[in-house]
């Protein structure tokens, strides 16, 4: 094996922008200071090298037949969109056709990889474009589970489903018996390509419990690795009254935070924030809330943010006493992670990283699934922390991120992947 200083690391996504996006390009950069050798392959059209420069990829001309497949099976699932229930963010239904050649990209690339990293990578590499890419470049894969879209024939959040188990039969997000049978194919075909001895990189226990439950993956080996959390930007203040006032709010008033890119989407939970919040029994308190569309807006002493940058959100959480987050169906969220890596102790469901990072009393409060009576709870029992006891949950907030996602913990850990280091799960 190459020493690290001359490994060659392929990532692979669709996306260049957003949240999925901004973790591949993070570890990138990460894996670079490193002095590993970091490329990353962007939706089939080019790839970014070590040294920032792009290389288009020439691709190839599709057949014929397989023009006129895609344009079909778009056209037919475009027209029955309307009967896709859309909490189960079925975004690509298309996964036996290979948008791209990964012949192409290995031409592409200047150095061959030694190992392979599979991000968001929907609607551009599937199984069988990473099957073939694999096999040419003998490069070892390893799936990062971005979300439950790996697990599924078509769906990126499953919520209570039990098709991962079964082989997707009988899809409960579609009406349709085509869509239906187009999932159950979609799945055997994951089946089929997908690449001997899989790796899976998983970013939270809720994560690793479903990829045990499913089909496609359960004799995976897997390895944990929470998404990584800038230390330096999302760090906790001793006093917070500058930042409160920098919000509009007074500085003796505690602050309860809560946020999301899309505040709508059902599975971020805001619903049952709207009728927790009322139900919260401390007088002193502000809710302070960013995201796109305000959800809140009947909420009594709220200051509403909107779509704020990173360092604004930094800030945010800086400013806040507790966060809270409401997510329902979630293999992050990312929000909570910032959270607790600047200090300020939480209130979540059971959901995704929370079992990792929120235990009742040690830096937070864990509150039972769906019910907004038990989350008003958990705001209230932190907001009437005494002094002491909220600087010892602050501190336990801090160090567990530290140790669990911070960049040193991060680099840790894909050095020791990378040189076989880890034990397999």
């Amino acid at each position: 094996m190459k020493d690290e200083r001359s490994m060659v690391i392929l990532h692979l996504t669709a996306v260049e922008t957003g949240g999925a996006a901004d973790f591949t390009f993070n570890l990138h950069r990460s894996l670079l200071e490193e002095g590993y050798r970091s490329y990353v392959a962007v939706a089939g059209n080019k790839v970014i090298t070590p040294e920032g420069t792009s290389v288009a990829i020439e691709r190839s001309k599709k057949k014929l037949w397989t023009r006129v497949q895609r344009r079909l099976r778009r056209k037919y699932y475009s027209r029955h969109t309307p009967s896709i229930n859309p909490k189960y963010a079925g975004h690509n239904l298309s996964e036996r056709i290979m948008e791209a050649n990964p012949e192409d990209l290995a031409k592409a690339l200047p150095e061959t990889p030694d190992f392979i990293l599979v991000h968001w990578v929907s609607g551009y590499a599937n199984a069988r474009y990473v099957n073939r890419l694999q096999k040419q470049t003998r490069a070892k894969v390893f799936y990062m589970m971005v979300d439950e879209s790996m697990l599924t024939g078509g769906c990126h959040y499953p919520w209570d489903c039990q098709g991962i188990a079964k082989g997707c039969r009988n899809c409960p997000m579609v009406d349709s018996s085509v869509l239906k049978s187009a999932i159950r194919l979609n799945f055997l075909y994951k089946q089929a390509y997908l690449t001997k001895g899989r790796n899976v990189i998983l970013p939270t226990e809720f994560d690793r419990i479903r990829l045990e439950h499913s089909k496609l993956w359960k004799h995976a080996q897997w390895h944990k690795q929470l998404e990584t959390i800038d230390e330096n930007l999302f760090s906790p203040v001793s006093d917070k009254s500058a930042l409160k006032t920098l919000f509009g709010i007074p500085a003796d008033k505690k602050v309860v935070f809560m946020g999301s890119a899309n505040l709508n989407e059902k599975r971020k939970g805001m619903s049952v924030l709207v009728e927790a919040a009322p139900m919260v029994k401390h007088k002193d308190v502000v809710f302070l809330v960013a995201g796109r569309e305000n959800v809140f807006s009947g909420l009594q002493n709220m200051v509403f943010i909107g779509h704020v940058d990173m360092a604004t959100l930094a800030k945010a959480y800086q400013a806040a006493d507790v966060f809270v987050c409401p997510s329902l169906e979630d293999s992050g969220p990312q929000m909570l992670n910032m959270a607790v890596m600047s200090g300020v102790p939480s209130v979540a469901f059971p959901i995704g990283s929370a079992l990792d990072l929120i235990k009742t009393g040690e830096t937070g409060y864990l509150a039972s699934f769906d019910r907004a009576a038990d989350l008003a709870t958990g705001m209230d029992y932190l907001l009437d922390l005494s002094a002491s006891d909220y600087e010892k949950l602050s501190k336990n907030c801090r160090n567990l991120a530290m140790r669990l996602f911070s960049k040193k913990a991060t680099m840790d850990f894909y050095n020791s992947l990378f040189h076989g280091q880890i034990d397999k799960k």
